[in-house]
């Protein structure tokens, strides 16, 4: 997580520590200064919110750290049971995990299980606690490296639930301080699959799903913007 370097003398690290305390202390309670290790044996950590800023990078710089995680266990073993202590409902659950990293993210998932079987369980687990699965975005703050410029992908373009973001740039982290997101505020509010139900009484309940995002989704709609309205293909 030290290399690369980028311009400003920062590396991925302190990148990932930023993002990490920043979402820490926005979420609600019981998530509040909540984070998660990065490691074959993930942990949750609780930070203090009231210590100074100097106490709390130093406190997660000095965080347990490995070259691979178990994507199952932080879902099985740490978000799911926090969620059923606390008798969370529905819209206190969390709907979003980033993963904040430089790795090569197929090194990074244990290699003993597929990804895409891995998230199946997952989405069992929460389904069977009444919870929907949260959407998980793999940030790779380092992109390519000097040996490969190519980023790595951990999940295939249409995986379910799931969104690549890569590099680190001043507009992405625009985009992300504006609304913790790559969607936009009418994505959030009408698309969507919409479910008509009638109860015995004849009356017509509507019941709207919010149509799970893919890497391929989110890389259209990036492409798609208005911005490059301009722009044709000369062919």
């Amino acid at each position: 997580m030290e290399s690369p370097v980028f311009a400003d003398g920062t590396c991925p690290m302190d990148s990932a520590i930023g993002l990490s305390l920043l979402m820490a202390e926005l979420a609600a309670p019981p998530w509040t200064g909540i984070y998660i290790d990065f490691s074959a044996r993930p942990a949750v950590h609780q930070l203090d919110v009231d210590q100074s800023l100097n106490d709390k990078v130093a406190r997660m710089y000095a965080s347990p750290m490995g070259y691979d995680t178990n994507f199952v266990a932080v879902f099985e073993d740490l978000i799911l049971p926090m969620a059923r202590t606390n008798k969370l409902q529905q819209k206190d659950m969390v709907r979003r995990v980033f993963v904040f990293s430089d790795m090569q993210f197929n090194e990074a998932h244990k290699a003993d299980e597929r990804w895409d079987s891995a998230y199946e369980r997952i989405e069992r687990q929460c389904r069977e606690a009444s919870y929907d699965m949260p959407e998980i975005v793999f940030w790779n703050l380092a992109a390519g490296r000097s040996d490969d410029a190519t980023a790595p992908k951990p999940v295939k373009a249409d995986q379910p639930g799931t969104a690549l973001v890569s590099g680190y740039s001043q507009a992405m982290l625009k985009v992300f301080l504006d609304g913790g997101s790559y969607e936009t505020a009418e994505d959030d509010e009408d698309k969507g699959l919409v479910q008509v139900q009638a109860d015995g009484d004849g009356a017509v309940e509507v019941e709207r799903h919010k149509e799970q995002m893919t890497p391929a989704k989110l890389a259209n709609k990036a492409i798609s913007h208005k911005a490059y309205a301009m722009l044709k293909v000369m062919d």
